[in-house]
């Protein structure tokens, strides 16, 4: 659980180590953009980033998050064109 920690940004390689994570938790940050690549854990099932400061999603950004079942994106500032 990585909540209320006031990360700014993710780096795409942050989560490479990671291989069997299966719920990340960064609600409460300041992350404002989710870059492609950035979430490559095969088995991730859970994402919430609710209350953060994303405007931006890469396109593809959940090419490969094929267990992903539930992401929580609420409560973000979204620019949409």
């Amino acid at each position: 659980d990585l909540s209320k920690n006031h990360i700014s940004s993710l780096d795409t390689s942050l989560l490479d180590r990671l291989s069997g994570l299966r719920e990340l938790y960064l609600q409460g940050n300041r992350i404002n953009v989710l870059p492609r690549g950035v979430f490559c854990c095969g088995p991730l099932s859970v994402l919430d980033l609710s209350n953060n400061q994303i405007t931006t999603i890469e396109e593809r950004i959940c090419d490969n998050l094929c267990n992903l079942t539930q992401i929580d994106l609420s409560s973000n500032p979204f620019e949409c064109d």
